[in-house]
């Protein structure tokens, strides 16, 4: 079964797919998700083993590499993925905006795909978007609200 999630931030868009690994046609139900580097999972918090239940690829890259030491980032996306006991694998497409901008637009595009999953998912505000956005520049002024120096003489 596969879920799809879409959030925005800014100028930032990402596209959440989850594949439900056991739900597959033809799956066993023993998958072992792919040994990442004990090293870096552990020091986040996953399995002291470096397996997960979550497989997370973000543009083509592993999760941990596209962030690389924004432990922020890599936390905040973290808590969403570890609320459900089901192997996912995760492949999640972003663009836009800066790693800021990304990684809240992939956290709601997340908590929109497993609110598909489970529905209990929209009362704690996970849903919320933020619709803040840089406010454009009006001519005759330097920014969208600096005018120029005024001058009497």
């Amino acid at each position: 079964m596969t879920y799809y999630g879409i959030g925005r931030r800014k100028s930032a868009i990402a596209q959440v797919f989850l594949v439900d690994l056991y739900s597959q046609k033809g799956s066993s139900g023993s998958f072992q998700p792919a040994e990442q580097s004990s090293e870096n999972w552990s020091r986040l918090g996953f399995s002291s083993s470096g397996v997960t239940k979550f497989d997370i690829q973000i543009n083509g890259s592993i999760f941990t590499d596209y962030f690389q030491n924004d432990i922020s980032a890599i936390q905040y996306i973290k808590q969403l993925v570890q609320a459900f006991n089901q192997f996912f694998k995760i492949k999640i497409k972003v663009s836009g905006g800066g790693k800021t901008s990304q990684k809240e637009a992939i956290h709601l595009a997340l908590a929109r795909a497993f609110c598909q999953i489970d529905p209990s998912f929209k009362k704690p505000n996970l849903l919320t978007q933020d619709s803040r956005i840089k406010e454009r520049k009006k001519y005759g002024l330097k920014k969208a609200r600096k005018a120029p120096q005024y001058s009497k003489r």
